[in-house]
């Protein structure tokens, strides 16, 4: 009896055994949390893809293991809130931008108001790529009812968000058009010859007005060679195994959009 008990093993307190597979488990095995945002900003979808996960993930009332730090239905609201309000500053600042680089090639070309010409095609170019690339990298947004359309369709973006997104993006352009608009009136109107004539010649300085020779397949030809240059460019970016930062991603859709805008622009305009 003496000898069997000997050579036994000895026994191993249970309690030890747990804390050295709960130290193993958590050391080596599982990854730390991810670090709490510094700010979520306005995110709208474009350079960020949350809507690409499922929703009871995306939309959950109290923080997991997976994501510690969402929060509960206030958060999400100002989400909301951002979401939009990205949507209508990024495109604000596009028009801006782009209006205000119509306006001064064109306005600064006549005698009566400028001295010297104030910019060429290649300013107009540049001044709208760098609306749309700041639009993005400061709101992340779309910016674009037809890159929100494209996002619905191939991107899994939310269709229920699609009409505000749409909403939000024509009062932004048209905010942003009317305050280039009030900078720049008084030479509109010089070009004009008065205060309360306005016309298809300087209407092209906030849409696009075709020239005389084009017809109407024409310009639908020329507008869907433009949109679909623009949307392949962002969709390629976007593509994540290229693995492009925000700040490269931006880049990358303004070489494109001046690109769009120095080789289509002439026919029907930026």
């Amino acid at each position: 009896m003496s000898a069997s008990t000997s050579s036994s093993p000895p026994k191993i307190d249970s309690s030890k055994l747990d804390e050295i597979w709960e130290y193993n488990e958590h050391a080596y095995n599982a990854p730390p949390p991810p670090p709490p945002p510094i700010s979520r900003g306005p995110s709208t979808h474009l350079i960020q893809v949350r809507h690409l996960m499922k929703p009871k993930e995306h939309e959950r009332d109290g923080p997991t293991d997976d994501h510690p730090y969402h929060t509960g239905r206030l958060w999400r609201a100002r989400s909301f809130v951002f979401e939009y309000a990205g949507e209508f500053f990024g495109t604000m600042m596009l028009v801006m931008f782009g209006t205000g680089a119509n306006c001064q090639y064109n306005l600064s070309h006549l005698s009566e108001i400028a001295s010297t010409p104030a910019g060429t095609w290649a300013s107009v170019s540049l001044g709208w790529g760098t609306g749309i690339a700041l639009g993005i990298l400061l709101s992340g947004g779309h910016i674009n009812p037809a890159v929100t359309l494209a996002m619905a369709v191939w991107r899994g973006f939310p269709w229920r968000k699609v009409p505000g997104y749409f909403f939000c993006q024509l009062m932004g352009a048209l905010c942003g058009a009317l305050i280039v608009y009030g900078n720049y009136k008084t030479a509109i109107s010089i070009q004009e010859g008065g205060n309360h004539i306005r016309t298809l010649s300087t209407a092209g300085y906030f849409g696009t007005i075709p020239l005389d020779y084009m017809t109407n397949i024409g310009c639908f030809f020329d507008e869907f060679i433009g949109t679909a240059l623009l949307l392949f460019g962002v969709l390629s970016l976007l593509d994540p195994r290229n693995s492009l930062t925000p700040g490269l991603v931006a880049v990358g859709i303004f070489i494109v959009f001046v690109g769009i805008a120095a080789c289509f622009g002439m026919q029907t305009g930026d």
